[in-house]
């Protein structure tokens, strides 16, 4: 953040998991949660699922719940399209465009979402999970030579130089609430206006 801040005209940091480094200076705090999972056991990793024991959530600006569809505290997700991974080829998020069996592969923290999201769209899946920050290999992917497939958007950054013309990743976009990008307008028009 500090190189970022020194090289170049900065409005906004936004930290995926920065909740847990206490060195790094902030001026806001969101925390999403899974909407069916919320606070689990109540216990940290590695007996639990949470990252910061439930306390500090008192300390926070926003507490979203992923999957949720709360107009104060919820964020859900849309289905966009299908992205070629090598081409940046759109096409409609349909079986009609790549038959209805493919192979759904991710490597997220509750790749069942992801799976469910795809059937619903009505395709017929072969699925392969694999761990959350999974680090892709060549070998990974000899499985799929001349088959579909469809993977995350997370997945696709890491798999581009692994796969064939065949692959692609699930576009979506994330609704969040008015009060939330409000809130996040407002803060970086005010650190502007300071400068």
């Amino acid at each position: 953040v500090q190189y970022l801040l020194e090289k170049y005209d900065v409005d906004i940091v936004l930290c995926d998991d920065g909740l847990q480094h206490y060195a790094l200076a902030r001026d806001m705090e969101i925390v999403v949660m899974d909407e069916q999972r919320r606070m689990g056991n109540g216990w940290c990793l590695p007996a639990g699922p949470l990252r910061e024991p439930e306390k500090r959530l008192k300390q926070v600006d926003h507490i979203l719940y992923r999957g949720s569809e709360d107009p104060q505290h919820g964020v859900s997700y849309r289905s966009q399209a299908l992205v070629n991974l090598l081409s940046a080829e759109e096409i409609p998020l349909s079986p009609t465009q790549l038959g209805a069996r493919v192979h759904a592969l991710a490597g997220i923290g509750q790749p069942e979402q992801f799976f469910a999201g795809l059937e619903r769209q009505g395709f017929t899946l072969c699925t392969h999970s694999f761990a959350d920050h999974h680090s892709y290999s060549a070998e990974d992917f000899v499985q799929f030579i001349g088959k579909p497939i469809i993977m995350t958007e997370k997945d696709a950054v890491k798999c581009r130089q692994f796969v064939q013309r065949d692959a692609w990743y699930l576009k979506i976009s994330a609704q969040l609430p008015d009060t939330v990008k409000t809130s996040v307008l407002n803060l970086a028009k005010s650190k502007r206006q300071n400068y």
